[in-house]
């Protein structure tokens, strides 16, 4: 998939948390993109997105990132 499809997805995840704080529905659609975290954090979002975004990598038990089942994941 393109980075723009990726980038646009991931924003739009974003954006359901600003509107509906729907965490757990935001995670579960982030899942099925499949992507990192550090995938995330390579795209340079404002902190206005990251913050939320930090939200939706905390839900469980979607794991929403292709990372986050390693305990190691909390690096950012």
């Amino acid at each position: 998939m393109s980075g723009d499809f990726n980038t646009g997805y991931v924003i739009a995840c974003a954006n359901l948390m600003h509107l509906h704080d729907e965490p757990t529905l935001a995670a579960d659609m982030m899942s099925q993109l499949g992507i990192s975290w550090a995938d995330v954090l390579r795209m340079g979002l404002s902190d206005y997105d990251m913050d939320v975004l930090r939200k939706i990598r905390e839900e469980k038990p979607s794991h929403p990132f292709s990372d986050t089942k390693d305990p190691s994941h909390d690096r950012d």
